[in-house]
């Protein structure tokens, strides 16, 4: 390899370690949950119990119930991949996550086209990710049914 190809491989490698740096100081976010759907072995759903009591005592304003917390989103693989800007409802919750100061960017599972196909329904992906999930972000309508199940 001559010293011009040695220079010219240092230089790559090197904007390749700014770029993955660059990536992380601006939040650059990943998947960080890689299950597959309906897999109810592993559950990512945290438990709120404390914030709720501490906003019940009013030692801790509503507002502020999820500070500091990162909260574990589901996320559909279609609201990642639109190629003219951000979908709707995760510009939503980066607005919300900014006001209420808690993070989600980086603690989140992506629900795969696959999952909401064959004999699945959006209903079963509904349930299935709030089972395992803290939120999920894409909107449902409020059926009867699925209020009387809590979801």
């Amino acid at each position: 390899m001559n010293n011009c190809s040695l220079q010219h491989l240092k230089i790559s490698w090197l904007t390749l370690i700014v770029f993955s740096v660059l990536k992380i100081i601006h939040g650059q976010e990943a998947p960080f949950f890689h299950i597959e759907a309906y897999d109810n072995s592993t559950n990512y759903r945290q438990n709120f119990c404390d914030r709720s009591t501490a906003v019940d005592n009013k030692s801790v304003a509503l507002r502020h119930a999820f500070s500091d917390m990162n909260i574990h989103a589901a996320v559909f693989d279609y609201q990642l991949t639109n190629t003219f800007s951000i979908d709707f409802a995760l510009k939503v919750f980066d607005e919300i996550a900014k006001r209420g100061k808690f993070k989600w960017r980086n603690t989140y599972g992506i629900l795969h086209s696959e999952s909401y196909t064959g004999n699945n329904t959006y209903d079963t992906v509904l349930y299935w990710a709030t089972d395992t999930y803290d939120i999920i972000l894409e909107w449902y309508y409020q059926l009867p049914e699925r209020l009387s199940m809590g979801k």
